[in-house]
């Protein structure tokens, strides 16, 4: 069986979800803006050559300045519409050594450590929100 028109349509995407343990054990998740002033996770379109998981580690580096990180499993996904297509973006846990005090987007972007629960308010897409669930906390995170 083919794909549906939908699935003809998708444009994929990856995403870095980066998250760091703080010494309390409390999970915290860096959001960056987009250009509308959201908060969202680094992302974008997937390279010739870039594997998903590559393409997050450096969609990471260059929207929000992440330079050194150990990369996860895959967490999830959610669409969104832009332009008459649908974009899904696959999403990746990225547990950050070091952030770069300058990076390539930082004249464009805010980036704001926040705790996992504030991040899933404050994320702009529902998709996006549940995603985030799946990111590592407690004994997992720290491993």
């Amino acid at each position: 069986m083919g794909k549906s028109r939908r699935e003809e349509r998708l444009v994929m995407q990856a995403g870095a979800v980066p998250y760091r343990v703080v010494p309390s054990g409390r999970v915290e998740v860096l959001l960056i803006t987009n250009s509308a002033g959201l908060w969202i996770v680094p992302k974008g379109g997937i390279d010739p050559g870039n594997s998903p998981a590559d393409q997050a580690v450096l969609e990471a580096f260059e929207e929000a300045g992440v330079v050194e990180a150990e990369i996860g499993g895959e967490i999830g996904h959610y669409d969104y519409e832009r332009g008459g297509r649908v974009h899904r973006v696959r999403l990746f846990a990225l547990l950050v050594r070091e952030l770069a005090r300058d990076w390539d987007e930082r004249h464009r972007r805010q980036r704001e450590w926040v705790a996992l629960e504030e991040a899933v308010e404050r994320v702009a897409f529902d998709g996006l929100k549940r995603a985030l669930m799946g990111v590592p906390t407690g004994k997992r995170a720290a491993a």
